[in-house]
């Protein structure tokens, strides 16, 4: 995916900029994603573009004339040619109105955080100029396969499981990665099939935050002796005191005390939720306002951005608030620690079922069956070639045991007694092996080791203040 940095909602149909024409042939709109147009585009045959990630951004200065603004991991006047992995790829190239205040910081985020991740999971941002090309997912995202036939297969199911759940572990600021990143969306929508791999590729990262050592309540003295366990233990911890009312620590987020005896068991995750419109995606900074006896610090609030239908219990009690002015600064680690895993649960069951996310199974499977619906779809279809296929849809309960067993887990309402992502990895239908026909499942990884017991890295725009 590409993202393209246009000056006004109008200039989006201009002609194709002179820094893309070199390195890429424009071919057709893809779609209309929250930010813009978003182009299907190829490489050139001589392109030096495939590799690297430079990332600058051309915009008006205050006296007229126009000046570079670098963002992300580095500063680049060049483009290194690539190792061939892109050679002759297709990009998608999405189409950014920078006019906006608001959509130009998010853009510049995920420039920022996409340039140092490398993940088979996750889009790859491949370089960045007045714009910002990336890999190209192109197949359907989830939500179009559950739409187009319903329930998928048991054997399809996994995979996608098996990915959603590798690519939280590398992109997730719950207790999931050594990268330290929020990522703000896990739902069928913005998970999309690779067609060559048939592997689930996260392709939206412009409402991620990642975290400095300081917002996780870590100095750079003290990061080589914490892992992610660790860090979640002390988030638990903190976040089941301030459940109790009983907080009294004062600083960050996390309670730096007794949380070695935490049971694994008790793990929770969360995420704060993506708004697929612009004008919902504007954050807060304000704290999160508890019954603790705490000293505030300054944090986003948990926002019900988004699809709701996703969005575990304690986000939906939150109430919006809205100030993007300095979108993504405030710290905000607890507010990627609550509600992750109940949302890749609620994805997981879409899959399962084929119902979607906010209907219940017995009203919505009843009113799919609905006789009179079936005489009419029945008439529609004749003498067109049996028509659509029709959808197939199941009750949970129908559904493998370990399989309803895990979305069972990940949905707990009480997030206390949600399972962790880590933990969901470990779980019987995601490993694989139950049988003799049941293979056993390497998950993919990334560049940087994201295990429980792997040590904290901040990404770089994140220490340098960059996004």
């Amino acid at each position: 995916m590409s993202g393209l940095m246009a000056d006004g909602p109008h200039d989006q149909d201009a002609s194709w900029p002179p820094e893309l024409q070199a390195d890429y042939e424009r071919l057709r709109p893809l779609g209309q994603g929250a930010f813009g147009v978003v182009w299907l585009a190829k490489t050139r045959k001589n392109s030096c573009s495939r590799g690297g990630t430079s990332s600058t951004i051309e915009e008006d200065s205050e006296d007229g004339e126009e000046e570079d603004a670098s963002f992300g991991s580095s500063r680049s006047e060049h483009h290194e040619c690539g190792d061939g992995e892109h050679d002759g790829d297709y990009v998608a190239v999405k189409m950014i109105d920078i006019s906006d205040e608001d959509t130009k910081t998010y853009a510049l985020r995920e420039i920022s955080i996409l340039s140092e991740i490398n993940h088979p999971c996750i889009i790859r941002c491949l370089n960045s100029v007045r714009m910002v090309v990336m890999s190209l997912a192109d197949g359907p995202d989830l939500q179009e396969l559950v739409d187009e036939g319903g329930a998928l297969s048991i054997s399809l199911d996994i995979k996608p499981a098996n990915c959603i759940l590798a690519k939280a572990k590398s992109t997730q600021c719950n207790q999931t990665t050594a990268d330290w990143l929020a990522r703000d969306e896990i739902w069928d929508d913005n998970a999309t099939f690779d067609e060559n791999e048939f592997k689930v590729i996260l392709v939206d990262f412009g409402f991620a935050k990642a975290f400095s050592p300081k917002e996780i309540g870590l100095d750079k003295s003290s990061q080589k002796g914490h892992s992610v366990r660790n860090l979640v233990d002390m988030a638990i911890q903190r976040q089941a005191s301030q459940r109790s009312g009983k907080d009294t620590s004062s600083h960050y987020i996390f309670d730096q005390s007794n949380h070695s005896n935490r049971s694994e068991s008790k793990r929770i995750s969360t995420r704060n939720t993506l708004s697929k419109s612009v004008s919902s995606t504007k954050l807060s900074q304000s704290p999160l306002k508890t019954t603790a006896s705490i000293e505030h610090k300054p944090m986003r609030a948990m926002s019900a951005l988004g699809s709701r239908a996703f969005a575990a219990p304690e986000v939906k009690k939150v109430r919006k608030k809205s100030d993007g002015e300095n979108a993504g600064t405030e710290m905000v680690s607890d507010y990627g620690l609550i509600v992750d895993a109940f949302s890749i649960g609620a994805t997981v069951r879409v899959l399962l079922t084929g119902v979607p996310a906010d209907s219940s199974e017995m009203d919505y499977i009843g009113s799919q069956d609905n006789l009179l619906i079936n005489i009419a779809r029945f008439l529609f279809s004749c003498g067109k070639g049996g028509g659509k296929r029709r959808r197939r849809f199941k009750f949970l309960n129908e559904v493998p045991k370990q399989a309803r067993g895990l979305v069972t887990k990940l949905m707990k309402a009480n997030c206390a007694e949600r399972i962790s992502v880590p933990l969901a990895r470990e779980e019987d239908w995601i490993k694989g092996g139950m049988n003799a026909d049941d293979p056993v499942v390497t998950l993919p990884v990334g560049d940087v080791p994201a295990g429980n017991n792997d040590p904290i890295k901040c990404l770089k725009c994140a220490e340098n203040g960059s996004q």
